[in-house]
């Protein structure tokens, strides 16, 4: 695949498939072998991409990947906050959107040429794809701070797609739950895409009983998605009607109980349990049931990647891996190595992720890894979801504060003091949480991640 474009990928293998629906998003729906190459004008130009939905973000990457010589594919979503900072990051000469009116103007007001998708003219038809190696510029999740840019290339972003797709039939229909301008959301794109298969895409502000209804309505087979996420797909009614195949958990660490009810729940579909991040790829994947990932993973090499804890600290080396961070601190140390910033813990000959390193709350001296909080109290039978924080306190600094949801059945008016015990026999008194909020839904960002 080196020295060729998407364009080119995917007019090679399904040549033969320009009746079958590639990406349907809503209304909008992109065929096989409806690709657009875009006009020369393009060429060696930085591009951003600011859609509002997959179908017409994919035909535009498909039609500039191997054309300009850097894409930067933004939801429509994104805080203005975030776009600012992106837009300071990196230098654009075009934004093509779907997205008309007041939303353009900000391009505009930073010197950036806003180009209407609709307005198709400026692309062309063809059937070779471009041969320049276009940059692909990723953002971060943000979650804990300003998001960073990652450079890739599409090598390095669907390197584990392409490991995998050769002798694939096809016949998959995969659902889209994540952000698709994002680094899982690229991955289930380019899993469907290069697989000749359908990829269906709910809109990610709908309620997610209607996100299921959806998918059963189109008989989706693959789904990839946070354990939050997974969890909230169990609870929606009907769930158990989608006629999955794959069940794949990424972006945050799974839970034993969140693996549990899924193997219960769909006891014929494969689940596989992936590690990845923006900056160092596709690192690791098992599907052995249990949370958590062998220690041998840290002893041997896998398809070019390499693990080390360090300090309890994740670190991977990787072909998978972005090349740098855009404008801002380098991405490797001198050998290679990505800092993941992910805490883990041993046990039992398994490595745990608990946590990121600067996501650690200060109670009163002790430093407490809130995921490690949340994982518990996830065990317990009354609790289906929580999320744990810190407010600021005059006596030990940082508090925690749990945001519960409860399970059926469950009485909000003693669970409190229960999950409070609960978790200072289990943990500490310092990782009980001082407050419990009783909650109808945790709610979460477009990467399937707990806000």
């Amino acid at each position: 695949m080196k020295n060729t474009s998407l364009h080119s990928v995917l007019t090679q293998q399904h040549h033969d498939l320009g009746g079958k629906a590639a990406v349907i998003s809503g209304a909008t729906t992109l065929m096989y072998g409806d690709w657009w190459l875009c006009d020369p004008i393009f060429s060696g130009k930085s591009i951003l991409l600011y859609f509002s939905d997959a179908a017409s973000l994919a035909k535009a990457l498909i039609a500039f990947d191997g054309v300009a010589k850097a894409i930067c594919p933004l939801s429509n979503e994104i805080r203005e906050g975030d776009l600012e900072h992106i837009l300071s990051l990196h230098s654009f000469d075009y934004a093509v959107t779907n997205v008309s009116g007041s939303k353009q103007s900000i391009f505009s007001e930073k010197g950036i040429v806003p180009i209407s998708l609709p307005d198709i003219g400026i692309l062309k038809k063809s059937n070779s794809g471009g041969s320049k190696l276009t940059k692909w510029l990723v953002p971060t999740s943000g979650t804990t701070s300003k998001p960073k840019l990652v450079e890739h290339t599409l090598h390095s972003l669907a390197n584990s797609a392409l490991k995998s797709e050769n002798g694939a039939e096809g016949n998959e229909v995969w659902a889209l739950f994540y952000d698709p301008t994002r680094y899982a959301g690229y991955q289930v794109l380019f899993k469907a895409l290069l697989k000749g298969s359908t990829l269906i895409s709910p809109g990610l502000n709908d309620p997610i009983s209607e996100r299921v209804q959806v998918c059963i309505d189109n008989n989706v087979t693959h789904i990839s998605a946070t354990a939050t996420l997974w969890r909230k797909i169990l609870m929606s009614p009907g769930a158990e009607n989608i006629p999955l195949k794959n069940i794949v958990l990424g972006g945050e660490a799974a839970d034993q109980p969140t693996l549990n009810a899924l193997r219960a729940k769909y006891p014929k579909a494969k689940i596989i349990h992936v590690y990845a991040s923006t900056e160092a790829g596709v690192a690791m994947s098992v599907s052995d049931g249990l949370a958590g990932f062998p220690i041998e993973y840290t002893e041997e090499q896998s398809a070019g990647t390499k693990l080390k804890i360090v300090n309890d600290r994740l670190y991977i080396n990787s072909k998978a891996a972005g090349s740098s961070y855009i404008g801002e601190r380098e991405l490797f140390d001198s050998d290679g190595w990505v800092d993941t910033g992910d805490l883990v813990r041993l046990e039992e000959g398994r490595f745990f992720v608990i946590g990121r390193a600067n996501g650690v709350i200060n109670v009163g001296g002790d430093k407490i890894l809130p995921e490690r909080v949340r994982h518990l109290l996830l065990e317990h039978p009354k609790v289906s979801d929580a999320h744990i924080y810190g407010k600021k306190n005059p006596f030990t600094g940082m508090l925690l504060v749990a945001d519960v949801k409860l399970a059926r059945g469950a009485d909000p008016k003693t669970i409190p003091n229960e999950l409070k015990e609960f978790v200072r026999h289990q943990l500490s008194a310092t990782h009980e949480p001082k407050i419990i909020n009783i909650v109808d839904d945790i709610a979460t960002n477009s990467t399937g991640k707990v806000t």
